[in-house]
């Protein structure tokens, strides 16, 4: 996928000047033509060091501007307290996740299964993961940071996902200024939690959250890079006879390990029958059909749920063995060669043998608290 390549390369030459110059002052110009986007403009003003820091010598990056509404609305949601008077720290995490990097216009958010596009949000607090070889070629040396996804909404816009699968809706200004390009958005993005707090945050999970607290899987889930976690609804848990509550913790832990993929995988690079491995060592194989998603026989009911260290998709069923799949392994081997070169076509991250150690062995050791 090529981002906006020509306007990229027509600024090539300018970069050897951007050293030197101010990202922050080059930002507030750009902000200044649009009235609605006067307090982020003023946040700017604030914090110059904060955006050259963030920015740097870069050029071609996207800023999403939250207008003055979002401001005012993450002022409300947050008892009150304004984002002028956020720590440092967290405004710097919060630009740098409102920042993309690369050229992106709406060009690039029109395509039907939408984009899912790095930030210059770094750290492991809320970037617990890496990029997988795809993501590199598109994106280069800033490839590792954080993502964020965009789709067309249906109309004339675009719904933009960030942490917590809070939803906001993207204005594409395809505003060109010196660094790249600039976006409104009506919302400020939350920065992605951890696995078992984005569940809790999430209604329809709260069997499975409640189910794992207290076990030592809580805190392995947390600490894996590069997880997708299959995360079954509280009605699923009800509709297969609450498993929760009757299998012993190693029964349990395994039944979990079937539902989580070492890498995580952003809605946009699923495929039809896509053939994956979960850390039970069991198939599971994604389907399409008129716009819906299955992991097996489980139908996602929320897609993308963007985690510190990968993706969450909640389901309406318990995985069940997939028709084409292969038994689960008594000696959790790792997967097949075949599922390791699928997942290089598709240029997904390869598991981390330490990491998976870990939560395996936190698995096996699953225990009450």
């Amino acid at each position: 996928m090529q981002l906006s390549s020509l306007a990229t390369l027509g600024r090539i030459a300018a970069f050897a000047s951007l050293a030197a110059a101010d990202a922050a002052s080059d930002l507030s110009a750009a902000l200044s033509g649009y009235p609605q986007l006067n307090d982020l403009r003023t946040l700017v003003d604030q914090l110059p060091s904060v955006v050259n820091t963030i920015i740097g010598d870069r050029g071609g990056v996207t800023v999403l501007a939250p207008n003055d509404d979002a401001f005012q609305t993450y002022a409300v949601t947050n008892d009150g307290v304004q984002l002028f008077n956020a720590s440092r720290d967290f405004l710097t995490n919060l630009l740098s996740y409102h920042i993309l990097a690369a050229d992106v216009t709406s060009s690039n958010f029109s395509s039907e299964k939408g984009i899912t596009t790095p930030t210059l949000l770094q750290g492991q607090l809320y970037n617990n993961r890496s990029a997988g070889p795809e993501f590199v070629q598109t994106y280069g040396k800033d490839a590792n940071g954080q993502v964020v996804y965009t789709r067309p909404s249906g109309g004339h816009g675009y719904v933009l996902s960030g942490g917590d699968a809070d939803n906001v809706t993207l204005t594409a200004l395809n505003h060109q200024w010196r660094r790249g390009f600039l976006h409104m958005i009506d919302g400020v993005l939350p920065l992605p939690k951890n696995c078992t707090e984005t569940m809790e945050d999430q209604p329809l999970l709260k069997t499975l959250s409640e189910s794992l607290e207290g076990t030592t899987i809580y805190d392995a889930i947390d600490t894996l890079a590069n997880v997708t976690c299959l995360a079954p609804t509280s009605d699923a848990f009800d509709a297969a006879g609450n498993p929760q509550s009757k299998l012993n913790t190693t029964e349990y832990g395994w039944l979990i390990r079937e539902h989580v993929i070492a890498q995580p995988l952003y809605i946009d690079r699923l495929r039809d029958g896509q053939v994956l491995q979960s850390l039970r060592n069991t198939t599971i194989k994604v389907s399409m059909n008129a716009g819906d998603i299955y992991f097996n026989n489980a139908k996602v009911v929320k897609s993308n749920v963007i985690t510190n260290n990968g993706v969450i998709y909640v389901l309406d069923k318990l995985l069940a063995a997939s028709p084409t799949g292969t038994s689960p392994s008594s000696t959790g081997t790792a997967p097949s060669s075949t599922a390791t070169k699928d997942s290089a076509a598709h240029g997904r991250i390869a598991v981390n043998p330490s990491s998976l150690a870990a939560l395996v062995a936190g698995m096996l050791l699953l225990r009450w608290i």
